[in-house]
C-alpha cells in the first residue's frame, strides 16, 4: 500500500507542510478496504479500486495514518501560515537549443 499527500509517495518519515485550511489525502492500495486516521482518531473507511481520497482539515501538526489489512503507512502533515517558497514553481521562459540564434555543434561519423 502506498500513501501520498498530493501524489507524493510517502514513507514513515515523510513530512509535508501546507498553507491551506483543508487538504486532500490520497491512499493507494490494492486491498479491498482502507482506513484513514488523523492523530489516532478514525476519519473513515473506504472501499474502492486503487486510489482512495479523503479531504481533511489542517489545524496544526498531525500524524496521518492509513491501514489496509496488515499494511500500514503514515506521514506528518502541518499547517503553515505562508506557502513554502521552495515548493513553488518559478515561471521561467523555456528556450530550446534549436531556437537560439547561435548554434554551435560538432558532428562525428564512424567510417568503420
Amino acid at each position: 500500500m502506498g500513501f501520498s499527500e498530493y501524489g507524493a509517495d510517502a514513507n514513515p518519515q515523510f513530512q509535508a507542510s501546507r498553507p491551506e485550511d483543508e487538504t486532500e489525502i490520497k491512499v493507494y492500495s490494492n486491498q479491498p478496504e482502507a482506513e484513514l486516521t488523523v492523530d489516532g482518531r478514525v476519519i473513515g473507511r473506504k472501499t474502492g479500486s486503487r486510489v482512495l481520497t479523503w479531504r481533511i482539515p489542517i489545524t496544526g501538526e498531525h500524524v496521518i495514518a492509513a491501514s489496509a489489512g496488515s499494511c500500514t503507512d503514515q506521514m506528518k502533515l502541518r499547517r503553515m501560515a505562508e506557502p513554502n517558497k521552495a515548493y513553488m514553481f518559478r515561471k521561467q521562459e523555456i528556450v530550446n537549443w534549436f531556437d537560439k540564434d547561435e548554434i554551435y555543434f560538432v558532428r562525428l561519423f564512424d567510417t568503420m
